[in-house]
């Protein structure tokens, strides 16, 4: 039994001894240059045994350089777990693995998980790991054309596309393919919190040479490419002219304005007019009361004139006034004479006297003494 036990034991070692001097032999191996993709594709990120050695028996680590403890795949004693994020992308071949090829496919690549990833073997004492640089591009948006400013002989074209990685290029070009060397392209931008960039170009050109001008984007490599040619429909002159825009900005706050005050100026002449004819009774009234006024102020004047005559009339003496009364009468009668009524010039005279004396102050009061003949005075003081 002994030298049985022996034999056991020394077979044992020397495959023990044979595999591990097999394994230290060989040599990871991956690509040197990049793995470059496009986002939304499906990727494998090479890695082999040099020479072709088995691989089943080892431990496989994927993780992305800086995140060893964070591993997208890891094959580890024949159980596979997927990293977060990760799951349900990633996996090798596992048939493969007999042959050596530990290679990673990783599905639906997104333009972020670009970088260094590092594959990782071990077995028992030996371990390597070495990187796999990837990148990913993604082609942007179509690029578009509007129209920053507008004049009589020329426009200011803009051109813009987003979403690219990595940073893309933009130029013009002329109805002849010819790039438009005058255009000035700004640098391209990313957003904040995003690895995407946005790149944006301006132009300014004639009138007459705007037909096939063209604006194309790119990638660096000029792999891919996208172009879009400017189109003068009458939508364009409405939906990318920004001053337009501003002037309607202006205008619209003006013409506002200016409704809003029209219609208070035409709100006020309402209020005044509706008022007006509120008052307009009183101002009826007014004017009534007015020409009564003016017609008391007439009366009074005539009152005061005859008060003034009143008053003359009684500074006149006796005999005066019946000398002006009869004198008055003679006058009166030579008129009827004239006029061939002789018959009736008796009642003339009677009614002229009753009319002298309402034109020389009316019949004589009392205190004057007087009456139509001048003679009751006579008579009162004894002189007849």
């Amino acid at each position: 039994m002994g030298p049985l036990i022996r034999q056991v034991c020394l077979l044992t070692f020397l495959i023990f001894f044979n595999a591990c001097s097999s394994v230290a032999d060989k040599q990871l191996v991956v690509p040197p240059d990049p793995v470059v993709t496009s986002a939304g594709h499906d990727v494998i990120l090479p890695c082999h045994l040099s020479p072709q050695t088995s691989a089943v028996n080892m431990d496989i680590r994927w993780f992305k350089e800086g995140q060893f403890a964070s591993p997208l795949y890891l094959y580890l004693g024949g159980k596979v777990t997927e990293g977060k994020g990760y799951e349900g992308r990633v996996s090798v071949f596992t048939q493969e693995l007999e042959k050596g090829n530990m290679s990673l496919l990783l599905n639906n690549v997104m333009a972020s998980e670009r970088g260094s990833y590092k594959c990782q073997a071990s077995y028992m004492d030996w371990i390597q790991e070495l990187p796999v640089v990837l990148q990913v591009k993604q082609q942007g948006s179509v690029p578009r054309i509007s129209m920053r400013k507008h004049h009589r002989v020329f426009i200011q074209l803009s051109c813009s596309s987003e979403n690219w990685f990595p940073e893309p290029d933009m130029l013009w070009t002329d109805s002849s393919g010819k790039e438009i060397t005058s255009a000035e392209t700004e640098r391209p931008k990313q957003k904040e919190g995003s690895i995407l960039y946005s790149i944006t170009s301006h132009m300014r050109i004639g009138m007459d040479k705007l037909d096939g001008i063209t604006c194309v984007v790119m990638s660096q490599n000029q792999e891919t490419k996208m172009e879009s040619a400017l189109q003068m429909t009458e939508e364009f002159y409405m939906s990318s002219l920004p001053d337009r825009v501003y002037i309607s900005a202006f205008m619209i706050p003006v013409f506002l304005g200016l409704l809003c005050i029209t219609a208070s100026v035409l709100s006020l002449i309402h209020q005044r007019r509706v008022v007006r004819e509120k008052l307009k009774p009183l101002d009826d009234m007014n004017t009534k009361l007015k020409a009564m006024d003016q017609e008391v102020i007439k009366k009074t004047e005539e009152l005061t004139y005859k008060d003034k005559l009143m008053g003359i009339t009684e500074t006149i003496p006796d005999s005066v006034w019946s000398l002006m009364v009869d004198h008055a009468e003679i006058k009166d009668c030579e008129n009827f004479k004239e006029k061939g009524k002789g018959s009736g010039s008796m009642k003339f005279k009677e009614e002229n006297k009753e009319e002298d004396t309402e034109r020389f102050g009316g019949k004589p009061t009392e205190n004057s003494g007087l009456n139509v003949s001048g003679k009751d005075k006579d008579k009162k003081n004894g002189i007849f």
